[in-house]
């Protein structure tokens, strides 16, 4: 956010790359933090007072980074192990419930002549428990059966309407199908517009009063008159409409096919990112916010951006993974939230709406929301500093299906806001956005 070089700015630099060996950081960034703290421009140069300032900042965290690894691997703190991808091998032949909602695995389908239909296996069933051990998610059960030796059976507890059954199965490696299921073939019953109604007006009615107290406060401290709580219902009321967008989709597209299925699913994803993108242009323009002074180049932006947000999320990562069994807390599967929703395998189309929504529509409505319109706000009544962090943080808000890991969301948001303001527009912010999900469906997808 500065545009001259200070030697505290180039020695933060250079800390950040310490994050490559996480448990000698430390000693990398305290060494320049205190050198930083001795030179005679701190006192009176204020750009290298801040900068010396982050530098602190920095190896405070590097010595909590230092203080979690040690305790990892003391075996003090345990990280829970990376669940293996399981080579292709024996299965029992089901489609399994793509929403994957834990407490058992549900059966959608199961196909003709394979050993889930010899073995009595019926679409309804929840299977719970495999040789008494219990499986809560599908990834549990495809990993128990893709492990079975050959020859080997399987005894499935499986929870059929109100009674209990017990199955006996042998696992067998079954020839592909002969035709691609449709991405619009049911999954089971649509879920009621109601839980998805109530679940938006639980996540988004703390973030309108949250940023309603805020901004309130912060314009009568700026001596402003911004109008913070129209703006902020406005801002409110596009994300909602981007939410409402995606269940109606998803809902319609239910009712059409007679439950849910992977294609409402990205019809609804579709929907709502298009919504989010529209309102937001069209905020954006009648506003006349169409850039500001920033003059650096989208490139370099964005090449430094992705090295902030690796340093930055690799160590809030690791704290994090050291309080785990502390909070009771697991870290977050990348490309959890798409596999779960294309759990079941994607066609042409299905991938192709897929990337449409998640990698282009969604980040650049986000983008010219959060950082188009939502930071530009911010900074007529608070600092640029304030006003990065405060759009930071709501937009982890904004993912608070998350819980303490939404924190390595507000790093995205500070890189996203901290590129925004560099450049003076938002094709750097969104270029890095695109990065992000980009990442997070690639990997999602690779497990398929």
């Amino acid at each position: 956010m500065i545009d001259r070089e200070t030697p505290a700015r180039g020695a933060f630099h250079i800390a950040l790359a310490g994050v490559i060996v996480p448990v000698a950081a430390f000693a990398l960034s305290g060494t320049l933090a205190f050198q930083a703290l001795r030179q005679p421009s701190y006192g009176v140069d204020p750009e290298q007072r801040v900068w010396t300032r982050r530098l602190v900042l920095l190896a405070i965290v590097d010595a909590l980074v230092m203080i979690a690894m040690v305790a990892l691997l003391a075996g003090k703190a345990s990280m829970p192990a990376p669940r293996v991808a399981v080579a292709p091998g024996p299965r029992i032949g089901v489609v399994l419930d793509a929403r994957d909602v834990g407490h058992g695995v549900r059966v959608i389908e199961v196909r003709a002549g394979s050993p889930a239909e010899r073995a009595g296996l019926l679409p309804g069933d929840v299977i719970e428990r495999v040789d008494g051990q219990p499986v809560d998610r599908n990834a549990d059960l495809t990993e128990v059966i893709a492990t079975t030796a050959a020859g080997g059976s399987r005894a499935l507890d499986v929870v059929r309407d109100a009674s209990r059954v017990t199955l006996t199965i042998t696992p067998e490696v079954l020839k592909a199908s002969p035709a691609r299921r449709s991405i619009f073939q049911r999954d089971g019953p649509s879920e009621p517009i109601a839980s998805g109604v109530a679940s938006l007006a639980a996540a988004w009615g703390g973030v309108a009063l949250l940023l309603v107290i805020v901004c309130a406060v912060a314009a009568r401290r700026g001596g402003a008159s911004p109008r913070p709580l129209t703006f902020w219902f406005a801002f409110a009321g596009a994300l909602a409409a981007s939410d409402v967008a995606l269940i109606t989709a998803h809902t319609i597209t239910g009712r059409l096919v007679g439950g849910d299925s992977l294609g409402g699913a990205l019809v609804g994803l579709c929907a709502g990112s298009a919504t989010l993108l529209g309102l937001a242009v069209l905020w954006r323009r009648h506003l006349g916010w169409e850039g500001e002074p920033g003059g650096a180049e989208t490139l370099p932006t964005v090449v430094t951006g992705v090295a902030y947000m690796v340093a930055g999320v690799v160590r809030l990562g690791i704290i994090l993974v050291a309080l785990g069994p502390l909070l009771h807390i697991s870290p977050p599967d990348p490309g959890r939230e798409i596999q779960d929703l294309v759990a079941r395998g994607l066609g042409p189309v299905g991938i192709a709406m897929l990337i449409f929504a998640a990698v282009i529509l969604a980040p650049i409505g986000e983008e010219t929301l959060f950082r188009g319109v939502l930071l530009p706000w911010l900074r007529r009544f608070l600092g640029v500093d304030a006003a990065v962090w405060l759009s930071a943080v709501l937009f982890g808000i904004g993912h608070l299906r998350y819980g303490l890991y939404l924190s390595t969301i507000v790093v995205y948001g500070l890189v996203l806001g901290w590129a925004r303001l560099r450049t003076g527009n938002l094709r750097a912010s969104i270029v890095l956005h695109m990065i992000i999900n980009a990442v997070a469906t690639a990997v999602a997808l690779s497990r398929l």
